[in-house]
């Protein structure tokens, strides 16, 4: 069962003819951040000083994601001998992985 959540932002006092597209662009950005399905917000309301964003039964939790990245080339991440090199440690500490977490994958531009 979700929980409900509510968003209140409290701005300087937004030009009247901004306040509609402000809302509208937060709602979207909303919905997209946090994956929901258009139609989601049980309320958007705004005031010339703030920006209210009200979801019922909003999940707990989101999905783990998962997302392959491709580092540098593998003739550039690892030597001769097959230690990494300053690349892909640099890569994997960017990442928040292990070094000995990298894969090799081929591709049709090479081995990455």
């Amino acid at each position: 069962m979700g929980k409900d959540f509510l968003l209140e932002i409290n701005t300087e006092e937004l030009p009247a003819g901004y306040v509609k597209e402000a809302l509208e662009s937060l709602s979207a950005g909303f919905i997209a951040s946090m994956d929901l399905k258009p139609g989601a917000l049980s309320a958007n309301l705004a005031t010339k000083n703030k920006l209210i964003l009200y979801v019922e039964g909003i999940s707990e939790k989101t999905e783990e994601v998962s997302q392959e990245v491709f580092g540098p080339p593998k003739r550039i991440a690892f030597d001769e001998k097959g230690n990494p090199t300053k690349q892909a440690i640099g890569f994997a500490k960017n990442q928040g992985v292990k070094v000995e977490d990298l894969k090799i994958k081929k591709t049709p531009k090479g081995e990455y």
